[in-house]
């Protein structure tokens, strides 16, 4: 079986880039998890929000539920070397690339989407302002083509050297209107030797440090005012500002609609939190612990709660309406947001404290 046919058989579509082609590139050396799982000995997932006051990647306030040290908590949580590097063209590419994919490892590179889309005969509505993970599985040498997977499809994608150069280093032969200077489509990849056998004993070890990584970086943020719980609070002033301002709510669109685009598209739905009420739910079940699972539950209907927020405050913007007909329900709906998200995060280290050890 070839890595592409084993690729295909053991893959699942995912939301993350990040997350999605760690996962499957896990499932090719047999270690087979969820995507809430993944998610869990991640540990990224956190509250994020910037308004750009203090330090910006982009010219819109951000919120986030996962952050981008995924492949990092990955890594380091589940003994995983990971490799990591930046090709300087399409030379490099066919000097280098076959010698990682004859020693059976999948090559993630880091795209512009918006091409591939293209190429494709795709429309693309997403917002197009930073790389996007595709794995690559094969490369005919005497063809000059590549199979990629796309996050979203089992189905493998044939292109030519010249598209791949096309949509692996966009960022050095021309400009977007936006971009994140911390993720350019530059020739950036990245690659991993993984250790096979992971026991249940390890997995479980490993999902403990995973739960403790979310709530040290939600209680003890390292970058306070942009993740954690200073960063939520922040936030829900911010809405404050928001619901009874309408020139706010028009000057705010752009931000407010990639608030939108991360909440349903970059997290699994409810910025992370129903994902991770699975994981924990998974977890549970693995370790045979109810009182874990009524935490999963309440994580989850937060997920409800963060959706239906975000497709409120994004009608407001999109369809330009009074913001004085929704304010009172949007501030009721954010003040219960927070306090849910306290008490779930206060739950979880109290049951962490109580099972695993001590969690300040």
């Amino acid at each position: 079986m070839t890595m592409t046919e084993k690729f295909k058989k053991k893959y699942i579509p995912g939301f993350d880039c990040r997350l999605s082609t760690f996962r499957n590139c896990l499932a090719l050396n047999d270690i087979v998890l969820s995507n809430s799982m993944i998610l869990g000995l991640a540990g990224s997932l956190i509250f994020c929000y910037n308004d750009g006051k203090i330090y910006s990647r982009l010219p819109h306030f951000v919120v986030a539920g996962i952050n981008d040290q995924s492949l990092e908590g990955l890594a380091f949580n589940m003994n995983i070397y990971l490799i990591r590097g930046r090709m300087l063209g399409i030379e490099d590419f066919r000097s280098k690339i076959p010698q990682f994919l004859n020693m059976g490892l999948p090559i993630n590179v880091a795209i512009n989407r918006g091409l591939l889309q293209e190429i494709l005969g795709l429309n693309s509505h997403q917002i197009n302002m930073g790389f996007h993970y595709v794995t690559i599985t094969d490369y005919d040498t005497k063809k000059r083509k590549i199979t990629i997977f796309e996050t979203d499809s089992a189905k493998p994608i044939v292109i030519t050297e010249e598209q791949l150069e096309t949509i692996w280093f966009s960022d050095l032969k021309s400009t977007r209107d936006y971009i994140d200077p911390l993720q350019l489509v530059d020739g950036q990849w990245y690659a991993f030797f993984c250790n096979k056998k992971l026991t249940n004993d390890k997995l479980i070890s490993a999902c403990y440090q995973g739960i403790e990584k979310v709530i040290i970086n939600f209680f003890h943020s390292p970058v306070d005012f942009i993740f954690g719980y200073q960063a939520l609070l922040n936030f829900q002033q911010m809405v404050y500002t928001l619901v009874e301002d309408q020139n706010s709510i028009d000057r705010l669109k752009d931000s407010i609609l990639l608030m939108n685009a991360m909440e349903s598209g970059m997290s699994g739905g409810g910025l992370g939190r129903k994902l991770y009420g699975y994981f924990l739910s998974d977890f549970s079940s693995l370790i045979g612990c109810d009182d874990l699972k009524i935490i999963a539950s309440e994580f989850s209907k937060l997920g409800n709660k963060w959706k239906s927020f975000v497709k409120d405050i994004s009608y407001t913007a999109i369809n330009q309406k009074d913001t004085r007909s929704f304010s009172q329900s949007l501030k009721l709906q954010i003040d219960q947001i927070v306090s849910d998200e306290i008490v779930c995060m206060e739950e979880l280290r109290l049951w962490l404290k109580k099972n695993w050890g001590y969690v300040d």
